[in-house]
């Protein structure tokens, strides 16, 4: 075995690992939303008053009564004197159970919640903490079906207000009750993605949509670039050298 050889194609190889890993970062909304911080970096929640207008983030903790079985749904909502103001409201199941409240409304265990209210568009934001072509997958379904209604809900995903997603869940024209997204978005640091859920066609009442997202970037992080280069260009000088070696000694 050429030892040589061996060690040159190691730090190249080495060197192209580094690099695809090292861009490689995935922001889940569910394993990420955070019960005790609004926003929480890269990820906020709040509603609009109106599709793609201005963005308010939630100020108020808001919880479901515990279910029977000691599910436990919370999260953030626009809070105010009566129960009504609490929609819109972005809730998660932080137990290890499902959500049931007999009446026809689940929530599954680790699963988001997203409900549209009088004052708007509930959303769960994300903004991007480096620029780079991110990969999104995102999932809104029916969270509602029995005595309190049939979930009746329009759901979008905009880039910097602009959408690039739109579609309903139970309503005329989409009787499905689940919708996906997936594609690519290319971001600038600090550019936007919104997940929204409206009211559709109907009042805010049983509205409950269940929502997940996730974006995987493949950017670099500063600084790393020029490091795994110099590795690169040692292990394809490296390579040249012990070829240039073999041929002399063959």
């Amino acid at each position: 075995m050429n030892l040589r050889l061996t060690f040159g194609s190691g730090l190249f190889a080495a060197a192209l690992a580094i690099s695809t890993q090292a861009g490689a970062a995935t922001y889940d909304a569910a394993l990420d939303f955070s019960t005790t911080a609004n926003p929480n970096s890269p990820w906020s929640y709040g509603y609009e008053a109106s599709l793609g207008g201005t963005f308010t983030a939630f100020a108020t903790p808001f919880r479901y009564v515990a279910s029977a079985a000691g599910a436990l749904v919370e999260g953030w909502a626009k809070g105010g004197q009566y129960w009504y103001d609490y929609y819109p409201h972005v809730v998660k199941n932080t137990t290890g159970v499902a959500y049931d409240d007999g009446l026809g409304f689940t929530v599954g265990s680790g699963q988001l919640e997203m409900a549209p209210g009088f004052g708007g568009d509930a959303v769960v934001r994300f903004t991007a903490p480096a620029a780079g072509t991110y990969e999104l997958t995102s999932l809104f379904s029916a969270d509602q079906n029995g005595f309190d209604g049939v979930t009746s809900t329009d759901v979008h995903i905009l880039v910097n207000g602009s959408g690039i997603f739109s579609s309903g869940i139970g309503i005329p024209g989409y009787p499905s009750l689940s919708e996906s997204f997936a594609g690519s978005v290319v971001l600038a640091a600090g550019d936007t993605v919104d997940f929204a859920v409206g009211q559709g066609v109907n009042s805010i009442w049983g509205d409950s949509t269940g929502f997940g997202a996730s974006l995987t970037s493949r950017s670099v992080p500063e600084g790393l670039p020029l490091p795994v280069a110099w590795l690169a260009l040692v292990g394809v000088l490296a390579l040249r050298r012990c070829k240039a070696f073999g041929s002399r000694a063959a």
